[in-house]
């Protein structure tokens, strides 16, 4: 069993890094979502299995597979991790992918095999959804993001 603390740390202590002065107070990794479905249906056909993918990509705003999700008092940042980490004890990002402003921001959540759906709604942008990891660290990033005491 992957202790998702101690992943939730190893995040947190990368997005912070990268991030450098800007205070970082929560961060966690993410997908896409919806890979299973779309691996299963490849072993059907490839070419549904390739279309399915390509609409969870769509639906996700284009960010990849794998990514982090960090929160600082003013934006939720996506950060991309590099394709191969030869150095599987630490995550290390390579750069920012998406930035949302936190004013007016809305993340509703829907429990999902192996994770929790999340529709991200930004006030100046159009709705992304993604998958986190299942309980706490989801629901602890999101409770702070929809704050508005926080900062």
């Amino acid at each position: 069993m992957i202790d998702q603390q101690a992943y939730a740390e190893k995040a947190h202590a990368a997005a912070q890094d990268f991030l450098g002065d800007e205070p970082v107070l929560a961060a966690m990794h993410c997908s896409r979502g919806g890979g299973w479905g779309a691996l299963a249906a490849s072993q059907v056909s490839p070419l549904v299995g390739t279309l399915m993918s390509r609409k969870d990509m769509q639906r996700a705003g284009g960010l990849p597979q794998m990514f982090l999700v960090a929160l600082t008092p003013t934006h939720l940042v996506a950060l991309k991790l590099p394709m191969m980490n030869l150095n599987a004890g630490k995550v290390r990002v390579v750069k920012e992918i998406a930035r949302w402003n936190r004013s007016g921001l809305r993340i509703s959540t829907e429990e999902v095999f192996h994770g929790t759906q999340l529709l991200v709604e930004p006030a100046d942008g159009p709705p992304v959804v993604i998958k986190g990891p299942p309980g706490e660290i989801t629901s602890n990033l999101v409770g702070l993001a929809t704050r508005t005491d926080v900062a």
